[in-house]
This record gives C-alpha cells, structure tokens and sequence, in this order.
C-alpha cells in the first residue's frame, strides 16, 4: 500500500488512522516476538525431549540386541581360540557347543557358524552331503527352535544354497554386522527377526562367522508401548539397510523398506539414512514434523541401527499457539483503548484545525473579516497567530489593491519583509502600471501635436504591459505606413504625375483600403480625363487640319468646279461605270468572307475538340506517368528479389557440393564395407547386400545432386540474364517514366497553346463577322455613292454656280481653323505639363 498517496478528507482520520497503525504494529510487533519465542521455546523443548526419548529408546534397544551380539562375539573368539590351540579339534565336538550355546539361551531362535571351505580341518572332501553338510563339505552347522520350541539342526543337501549377505559382508568388512530384519517362518508363524554376525579371525585372515538369531519383537514392544503427546508422535526403528525393525502404533509396517514408509508420515528417508551412515545423532524440522534421529550402536558393528522419534509440529506447538491467540485478544482489546483515547487526543486537534481551515476558506473567498476565536499557548495557538498575521497583512495589501485600481499609483504597498513574495509582486505592478502610463501619456502626447513617429520601448517590459506597447506601437505604424504613402503619392500628384500609384508592398487594413483606393482612383480618373482631353485635341488638330485643308481644296475647287464642270459629268459616267464594277467585286467579296467566317466556325469547333483531347491526353498522361512509377518500383523489388534468389541458389549450390560430398564418401564407405564383407565369406554376405544397397543409394544420390546442380546452374544463368533484363527494363521504365514526364510537359503547353488558338479563332471569327457586316455595309454604300454620282452628274452643271458663293464663304472657314488652331497649341503645351 502506498501511503504517501492516500488521500484523507479529515486530520482527525488521518491520526486515527496512522495511530491505529502504530498501535497494530506495536502489537503486532509484541505478540509477533512473543509468539516467536513462545513457539521457538516449544520448538526447542519438543527437540530436546524427542532427542531424549531418542537416546533412552536407543539404549533399550540396543541391550536387546548387545546380549545376542556378544554372544556371537563369545563363541566366535572360542571356536578361534580352540583352532588356534587345537589344530586337529574334531567338527563333531563343534556341533554340540552350538547346540549348548541355543539351549542355554531360549530367547535365541538359532545360532550357527560358517567356515570357509578347507579351512576348519581340512576334511571337506569327506564331509560332502553327509552328517548334514552341504555338497562343499565345509563346516556349517545351523540349530533352531521349531515350532513347538524344541531344537533342532538344519541339515543341508545338494540343492541348498550357499550363504548369503549375512556371511559376504563380515567377510569384506572383517567387522561385525547387524543384518536387516526378515520375516522367518520356520517356527510356524511369520516371525520378524535378525541375525547378529561376528567374524572369525585369524592371523588378520577371515576363516568364517558365528551368528545368532533372534526375534525382535521385544523391539516392536519398546516401539508399540511408548505415548508420545497423546499419541500423535510415533517411534521407528531402523536397520542399517533402511527396514522398519519397529514402530509405535498399530502399523503394518514392520520389515517394510523405509523408502515405502516414510512419505506416510512426511518424513525424509535421505536424511534418516545419512545419520545412520555417519553415527551422529541429529534432529530435524521439516516444517510439519519436529524429531530426532540417534543411532544405535551394537558393540563393534559397523552396521548401527537408529531410533527416530518425531511428532507433528502442530502437536508440538499447540500450547504455544494457544498462548499466542490469547496474546492476540489481548493484544487486540489494548489496541482497541488506544484507538479510543487516540480518538479523543485526535478530535482534540482536529476541532482547531477545522475552525482555522474554515478562516482559511473564508479567506480564500475574499472574506477577511472573519473571527479567529483561537486562543492557545501551543502549535494550534501558534497557527491562529499566524493566521490573524496574514489576515491583517492581506487587508492592508487589498486596501492598497483597491487605490490601484481607482488609478491612485503613488501609494505605498505595505510589505511584510523580504520574502513577502505577494508585497514585492504589487509594488512591481504599481511600477510596471506607472512606465506604461508614463509612455502611453508620452505616445498620445506626440500624437496629439502630430509627431507620429515617436514608439514606445516594450523592451523595458514584460508579459501583457510589453503586449500593450507593441500593440500601441504597431497601431500608429498601421496608421503611420497608409498614411506617409498617401503624402507622397499626393506629392507625386501635385508634380503633375498622374501615373503615381500606392505602393502594393504597403499593408493596409479596415478604412485605409478605401483610402488607398481613393488615392489610385484620383490618379486614375485624372490620368483617363487628360488622356481623353489629349486624345480630343489630337482628334481636333487632325480636323481642323482636314478643315484647312478641305478649305483649302474648296477654295481652289470652287474655282475649278465651274471649269471642270464638264469634267465631273464625263467623269461621273465613267465613276458610275467603276462603282459599278466595284459593285459586283464587293458582292464576291461578301460571299468569299462568309465562306470564311463558315471555315472559321469550324476551326473553333475543331480547336475546342483538339483542347478536350489535349486535356484527357493530359489526364492519361499523369496515369500513364503513375503506372510508369508503379511499374519502376515494382521492377526494382522483382530485381531485388531475383538478387535474393540469385544468394539462395548460390546456397544450395552449396549444400549440393556437400551432399556429392557425403555421397562420394558413403561409396567409399560401402566399397570398404563391401572389401570386407568379401573377406568374410559366407558370414558377410547380407553385409554385402546392404553394403551393395548402400552404394547404390549413394551412386543416385551423386547423380541426384548432379542433376541439381546442372538445374541449378541452369537458373542461375537465367537468374543473371533475368537480372541483366529486368536492368535494362529497370532503365528503360526510367527513361519512359522521363518520357512520360515530358510528355506530360508537352500536353500542358498543347492545352495552353490549343486555348490560345480556341481564343484565337474566336477572335477572327467574330472579325470574320464584322468584316461580312462591313462588306455589306460598303456594297450598301457603293450602291449608294453609284446613285450619288448619278445624281453629283445631274448636279455638277448647277454646282458651277454655287461654287463662287461657296469660294467666299470658304474664306471665312479659314479664318476660323486659324484661330481654332491657336487655341489648341495653347492647349496641348498645358496639357503636356502632366504624366498620365
């Protein structure tokens, strides 16, 4: 759990709740060590009473089986001795000392010795399957109880058989044994027994052993009586070859392997068997049992039995788990009253609180009229102070706020010290409000007067007050630029440079664009007026210079006409003549311009199908352009992957190399195998089958991988060629893809041009139509003028004698154009004062 991020909505919890776990984790951490030590104190008492029990039970098994073992010792020191002293001493003496030995001991079940054959007197030959010896003749004489207790000696035949562990381990160890419990069945019921084995020695040579049986149900008896806690420990006795030779309870487990039993009671049979080697006591927790292991030791042996005691651990420590549980509620119930008088102490100090974080609330609204009704010596009382401290300080500083804001700058702002941050930060704002006054008075001051370029420095301020300068500062250079533009261009209008316009690069916004457009219309409507008036006086100086003229013609005319009066009827026939052949030309003429205005249409026509079709082959170009684009790149993954196919045939080549390798290899193989099938004869002849098989298989895996390798080499060739092609296609595309490109380039400017000839085309077909309304027109004319000579004919006899009246007035037009003319070169020197 996080505690740094839990969040509490009162102290008063939050006390409770860390003082809660202080209290649990106190309690905790008493009942956690006393339950530990109360357990650990169990724990170690169970062990030094199991270990206790242990040894005691260990040395009442071990009485019930020295006696036996020294027993066996006893004879086997005597049969030794005997020999010893005694070289020729009969075997027939040695089969009543053991049968003496049996009878004086009822609680043995047998005793027997065993010689190694030729040692005890040499006589085995004549002892051979007679008087009871086996077909070795060597000595062996073996007397037990039957099942009605009487002794009896075991005679041996030709089919029994020779000794077993219990002879072949004294025999390698030269040292006593005691052999693992059996089950015996030669007095009637099973009987779970053991033998005790001493050596005989002699001259450090072994000679044979002396042995004893017994039954061990004394043990089981030891095991069976024992209560430990109630019934829930248990006992085992345990041979040195891992069988149960006893145990508590009514459990089936006698003569049963200790690897079988152990899982019963959750106990390690490793463990039990390492302390029985190594002879040490030991004890043992295995999280669920509690126990103790003691070796046994039976006189000399090397073979030591153990005892194992253990009991649940749960047993063990149940009264220590009994005292824990009742630390536990007592732990609890002293916890519970410490959270109630931690509650009281808690809400002692959270009332306080509260109150201040209600001021504080208040205080953060605005309110700093609010009591503070806290009157302590301790931290709470020190907090109100603090509290009444800042309240005042905030009304002093809010008194100071409100004359700012009524624009009373020359206050003193009441400051707390140097760290009063919020003090310090108003009288900035007093300063910073005061500069920005200060330059917006000077700003508006120059304005005022006209100086227009005078700017405020906003890099003397920061934030909002820097915004408010470059705002003021890009306003008046808003106004400044339009109208410093305006001047000059009325400046250039006042030179009489009509053809001034307002600078593009001049931004302007809001009412000065219809300024500017102002400004340009002057100069436009200026410029187009005195290029009328201009074009006018051209036009008059053209036709008073055409009166002149006339009037000058007229005059010498009307002197001529009555002269040439005859004239002008003879040259009026010919005129009619002539208008009428120009008649007939204009008529052609006005079928051969229809002809070409019909033509024209259908060149528009044409040309607005050839700009459609330039359009769509444009489209189809950028398409073609795009699968051109599709195609390189898809040419160039074919090339990389045939680059790739190109690396993996190499491999293969490769691992065909290899197998023709393994091939040759195994013919070789198969030849030697076969070499040596023939040496064999008849016996390696299925070798030579499969020798043959092999070499065959070998053979068509050489030409398996030769076929391969040719097929390999095949695509290889084609690979490269391919490589070469999809190159050179790789190129190719390229150099299309360029093409198309260009292509592309060529449709645009067809388009362009195609527009150009459609606009074209229109142009002279609308000409074309003027031009057929203007034949008309003049055939109309001519048709006109034709009848006007006709009639100038008729009318020239009469104009003879109008022509002196008009020579007279022809004098007065002349004067007139002569004064005209003066006027209009006074007018065109003025005019051409003016750039328009």
């Amino acid at each position: 759990m996080n505690f740094a991020r839990m969040e509490f909505t009162s102290i008063k919890h939050k006390i409770l709740f860390f003082g809660g776990i202080a209290l649990l984790l106190v309690a905790i951490g008493i009942i956690g060590y006393a339950a530990y030590t109360l357990n650990s104190t169990a724990v170690i008492s169970a062990e030094e009473g199991l270990q206790s029990l242990a040894e005691h039970e260990s040395a009442r098994v071990s009485a019930i089986l020295d006696e036996p073992y020294t027993t066996s010792s006893a004879v086997a020191a005597l049969l030794e001795g005997v020999r010893k002293t005694n070289t020729n001493f009969p075997r027939s003496q040695v089969v009543p000392m053991i049968e003496g030995v049996l009878a004086d001991r009822p609680l043995y079940n047998g005793v027997y010795t065993i010689w190694e054959p030729g040692v005890f007197d040499g006589r085995d030959e004549e002892y051979k399957l007679k008087d009871g010896y086996d077909k070795t003749g060597r000595l062996r004489i073996y007397w037990y109880r039957d099942a009605s207790g009487s002794m009896v000696r075991k005679i041996y035949d030709e089919t029994s058989s020779d000794p077993g562990s219990y002879y072949d381990v004294p025999k390698k160890t030269l040292k006593g044994s005691v052999i693992d419990p059996y089950i015996e069945t030669m007095q009637g019921d099973p009987v779970l027994m053991a033998s005790l084995v001493t050596p005989i020695i002699r001259d450090g040579q072994f000679n044979g052993i002396v042995a004893v049986d017994v039954a061990i149900q004394d043990i089981e008896e030891i095991a069976d009586s024992l209560d430990i806690y109630d019934g829930n420990g248990k006992l085992l006795v345990v041979s040195n070859g891992g069988l149960i030779a006893g145990a508590t309870g009514d459990l089936d487990v006698a003569g049963k392997p200790l690897d079988e039993v152990a899982p019963e009671f959750n106990l390690d049979p490793g463990l039990i068997t390492k302390v029985i080697s190594s002879g040490e006591t030991n004890t043992f927790d295995d999280g669920t049992h509690l126990g103790s292991i003691v070796p046994i030791s039976i006189g000399d042996s090397e073979t030591p039995w153990a005892v194992v005691v253990f009991a649940p651990k749960s047993v063990v420590t149940a009264e220590a788990t009994a005292q824990t549980f009742t630390l536990i509620v007592i732990g609890l119930i002293i916890s519970l009253i410490g959270m109630g008088v931690l509650y009281f102490v808690a809400r002692s100090i959270a009332q306080p609180i509260i109150h201040i974080t209600g001021v504080s609330q208040a205080i953060s609204v605005g309110d700093l009229e609010t009591h503070i009704g806290i009157n302590q010596k301790d931290e709470i009382g020190k907090l109100a102070d603090a509290f009444r401290n800042m309240r005042q300080g905030l009304k002093d500083k809010a008194s100071s706020a409100a004359e700012i804001a009524r624009g009373n700058l020359d206050i003193t702002v009441p400051v707390a010290g140097d760290k009063d941050v919020l003090g310090q930060s108003m009288i900035q704002m007093v300063s910073s409000i005061a500069d920005v006054t200060s330059t917006m008075t000077r700003l508006s001051d120059n304005a005022s007067v006209g100086n227009l370029s005078i700017r405020g420095d906003s890099s003397l301020f920061q934030g909002e007050y820097a915004r408010i300068v470059e705002g003021v500062n890009s306003t008046l250079d808003a106004v400044m630029d339009p109208l410093n533009e305006g001047m000059r261009l009325a400046g250039e209008y006042a030179r009489n440079n009509f053809k001034a316009r307002f600078n593009p690069e001049v931004t302007v916004q809001g009412d000065f664009v219809r300024f500017r457009d102002a400004m340009d219309e002057i100069g436009i409507q200026v410029s187009g007026t005195l290029r009328t008036i201009t074009d006018k006086m051209s036009e008059l100086t053209a036709s008073a210079e055409e009166a002149q003229a006339s009037a000058n013609e007229v005059a010498r005319g009307a002197v001529e006409v009555a002269t040439n009066a005859e004239a002008v009827s003879h040259n009026a026939d010919r005129g009619s003549d002539g208008t009428s052949q120009v008649l007939k030309a204009m008529e052609d003429l006005s079928v051969v311009v229809s002809d070409i205005s019909m033509k024209t249409d259908q060149v528009s026509r044409l040309a607005a199908e050839g700009n459609q079709l330039s359009n769509e082959g444009q489209t189809l170009a950028k398409k073609a352009g795009e699968g051109m684009e599709g195609i390189k790149s898809a040419t160039s993954d074919i090339g990389t992957l045939i680059n790739s196919i190109k690396d993996q045939m190499e491999q293969i080549t490769s691992v065909i190399a290899i197998i023709t390798s393994i091939s040759d290899e195994t013919n070789l193989l198969a030849l030697n195998a076969a070499i040596e099938a023939a040496r064999a004869g008849e016996a390696g002849r299925g070798f030579a089958v499969v020798a043959d098989e092999v070499k065959e298989l070998a053979t068509e895996s050489h030409q398996s991988a030769e076929k391969i390798e040719q097929m390999i080499n095949t695509l290889s060739r084609e690979s490269a060629r391919a490589t070469d092609i999809m190159s050179k296609a790789q190129n190719e595309v390229s150099e299309g893809y360029t093409d198309v490109l260009k292509t592309l380039d060529i449709f645009q400017k067809i388009v362009v041009m195609l527009s150009d000839v459609a606009q074209n085309i229109s142009e002279v077909a609308a000409a074309s139509e003027e031009q057929a309304a203007s034949v008309e027109e003049i055939t109309a004319s001519i048709n006109e003028v034709h009848q006007m000579i006709k009639t100038t004919a008729e009318n020239a006899v009469s104009n003879a004698a109008i022509s002196e009246e008009s020579s007279a007035a022809v004098d007065q037009i002349q004067r007139v154009v002569e004064n005209v003319n003066g006027v209009i070169t006074i007018l065109q020197r003025e005019i051409d004062k003016f750039t328009i």
